[in-house]
């Protein structure tokens, strides 16, 4: 996001089984409902539409029938699990996470949207995910990216002063910490 991200690409499997039709539910009656592959993709889909701003492509597999069969040729039983089971969707999202343009579900195929990038701008504007309207009088961040030992952990505006052993022993400079606080 940070990076002004405009179109993102997710992928996701063409079924999505959960459990076998004859398990049961955790209320002990038999398990008929799988998980709802469309509904799940395209909740995490459009959630990172919305946050990001950006366009996505959402694309599903497609389970034909010759993956089908040779998923089947090596475990039988999975032939009734499979057959109960939506296949996925492929669809376009806009920064809002509606969907926009063709969608494509249960077969093999091309989906088109016109995707104005533009459209991304207005909505970064009202609702920042990256920080440009921070307070950045009051707040900073940085990395620290150098090797630190378990004893400077928990060191914070203190200098830490290793002794003759190579052990931290922890001296806060007061009148840099007054001058901070004003």
């Amino acid at each position: 996001m940070a990076q002004g991200e405009q179109l993102h690409i997710s992928t996701w499997p063409a079924v999505w089984p959960t459990r076998r039709l004859a398990s049961k539910s955790l209320q002990g009656e038999p398990a008929t409902k799988q998980y709802d592959n469309i509904a799940a993709n395209r909740t995490r889909t459009a959630a990172h539409c919305f946050e990001a701003k950006c366009f996505a492509v959402m694309c599903a597999g497609y389970m034909d029938k010759v993956m089908r069969d040779t998923v089947i040729s090596h475990n039988p039983s999975a032939a009734e699990t499979l057959d109960s089971l939506t296949q996925g969707q492929s669809c376009f999202l806009d920064p809002t996470g509606a969907q926009v343009g063709d969608s494509i579900q249960g077969e093999e195929g091309i989906a088109y949207a016109e995707l104005d990038l533009a459209d991304c701008v207005e909505p970064k504007q009202f609702h920042d995910t990256v920080g440009y309207y921070q307070r950045f009088d009051i707040f900073d961040l940085k990395v620290d990216r150098r090797r630190q030992g378990v004893e400077d952990m928990f060191v914070d505006d203190v200098s830490a002063n290793k002794d003759e052993d190579g052990k931290a022993s922890i001296v806060e400079d007061r009148d840099e910490t007054a001058e901070k606080l004003g």
